[in-house]
């Protein structure tokens, strides 16, 4: 296991590529060869598009993930987007019946958003598994569960989504943000994007 702790987004995304860059061991992947670190967790005090996203993040991914987790319109691959699971879970507004819970308790350790089902997802599996809302200190932690993430290109654009999903809760129940916890099962990055990647991490 591996932690990275941080203040910002950009030098969460920064110091997580270099540990699977340098941690990490190349292994055969269906879309090509990608180099692994297994069980990373990322904590980051606070997620905002700073100046390095801004320099260095591509604003059409980050467009692209935020429409994924908020609108009802299924990506062609995959049959479904992360927003239907959301708020539409087999009927369930998932947001919205973890502010109630909170708001019931707010000790709560069941507010937890899924994202998996495993009667449909045949042709994708979401890599995002789960998300879980603690309020904890009177501030709302934010824990991140994903079976994979491809840490050179998406990691930024889904922590910034995730933490709109979090500042609707925070605004909801209310409390302020506490800190973003993202356990990462398999973090990567794909040797196909390495140059590209070291262009941009360069020390």
């Amino acid at each position: 296991m591996e932690i990275v702790r941080t203040k910002t987004l950009g030098s969460a995304w920064k110091k997580s590529f270099y540990k699977v860059y340098q941690q990490g061991n190349i292994i055969d992947d269906d879309k090509g060869k990608i180099k692994e670190l297994l069980d990373l967790f990322v904590i980051i005090q606070n997620i905002e598009e700073d100046s390095f996203i801004k320099k260095h993040g591509d604003e059409q991914s980050i467009k692209w993930m935020k429409n994924n987790f908020e609108k009802k319109i299924p990506i062609d691959d995959w049959g479904y987007c992360y927003g239907q699971r959301i708020y539409d879970f087999l009927g369930i507004n998932q947001l919205k019946s973890t502010v109630e819970r909170l708001k019931k308790n707010p000790y709560s350790k069941s507010a937890t958003i899924s994202l998996m089902m495993a009667h449909k997802d045949k042709e994708h599996v979401p890599c995002l598994v789960a998300l879980d809302f603690k309020i904890r200190k009177c501030k709302l932690i934010t824990t991140v569960f994903l079976r994979s993430q491809d840490i050179g290109k998406k990691f930024y654009a889904d922590a910034l989504a995730i933490k709109n999903i979090a500042n609707k809760i925070s605004k909801e129940i209310p409390s302020p943000l506490g800190e973003f916890v993202f356990f990462i099962k398999s973090a990567h990055f794909y040797i196909s994007d390495l140059e590209r990647l070291e262009k941009i991490f360069k020390p």
